[in-house]
């Protein structure tokens, strides 16, 4: 009987540790608000929200526009799917679309492989598989000789050597301030690729630059023209997690290969 009990037991916590279901949503209208789903709450300053680790079955949805009074402007229910990204978006005057379910598989805790598109992974990962054949050659950098560096050690933004040229973390925090006084998005990518001149980034710190964006197209504009001032071309692929639809980061996917 205490076998029965302990398998039971067991059976109960893999199944508790492997909830397999996500949910992202986008809020398109500008503002400052707060989404819940069941008994998680979660606020954004890019208004995209990513929910982790969801069992299947029905949740409600609440979005609260926080700039007047915590205003509910969305109240429903949603289906979510075991093995299933379920993708949101809400548009103008608060109607709530969903535009995929993507079906993954889920590794461990902190990864997943979509199926069917790119990797997705959360930074930094070494697990995370590399993109592309390692044999493509950009701007003279050549990616195999980047194999025998450690990306995660402790030296800043993975301790790749470079020219003098990568762009320190104040250079990167005044560059993201200066950003963020700017109106719209469009000047902000003016902004940036203007005081990336002759300077070299890290991935870790082109993450830092895309997360200030809410507009995927935007975002992966700035993406597109950072890969080739990027000293560590084989860890590009962790951006593909910055985007919320997956057609965005399939692009990326497909620019890098063709570099």
């Amino acid at each position: 009987m205490k076998k029965v009990s302990t398998l039971a037991i067991s059976i109960f916590l893999c199944s508790s540790i492997f909830a397999a279901a996500e949910f992202f949503l986008k809020i398109n209208p500008r503002g400052n608000y707060t989404v819940s789903l069941n008994n998680q709450t979660m606020t954004s300053t890019t208004n995209i929200y990513r929910f982790f680790d969801l069992y299947p079955g029905n949740y409600r949805l609440k979005v609260y526009d926080n700039r007047y009074g915590n205003r509910l402007v969305i109240n429903r229910t949603i289906s979510i799917a075991e093995g299933f990204r379920t993708v949101a978006e809400i548009e103008s005057y608060f109607n709530l679309r969903i535009i995929d379910r993507i079906p993954f598989v889920q590794r461990t805790w902190y990864i997943d492989n979509l199926l069917n598109g790119p990797p997705v992974c959360n930074y930094p990962l070494p697990n995370c598989p590399p993109i592309g054949n390692g044999n493509n050659n950009t701007s003279g950098h050549n990616h195999n000789d980047d194999d025998d560096r450690d990306p995660y050690n402790n030296y800043p933004y993975g301790g790749y050597g470079n020219n003098g040229n990568l762009m320190d973390d104040a250079g990167l925090q005044s560059l993201i301030e200066t950003m963020k006084h700017v109106t719209f998005e469009e000047k902000m990518i003016e902004v940036a690729k203007t005081a990336l001149k002759g300077k070299q980034l890290a991935t870790a710190q082109v993450h830092q630059l895309l997360i200030q964006f809410a507009f995927e197209k935007n975002k992966l504009e700035l993406a597109k023209y950072c890969y080739d001032i990027t000293t560590d071309k084989r860890n590009y692929y962790t951006l593909y997690n910055d985007f919320t639809f997956s057609s965005y980061s399939s692009e990326l996917d497909k620019y890098i290969n063709s570099r």
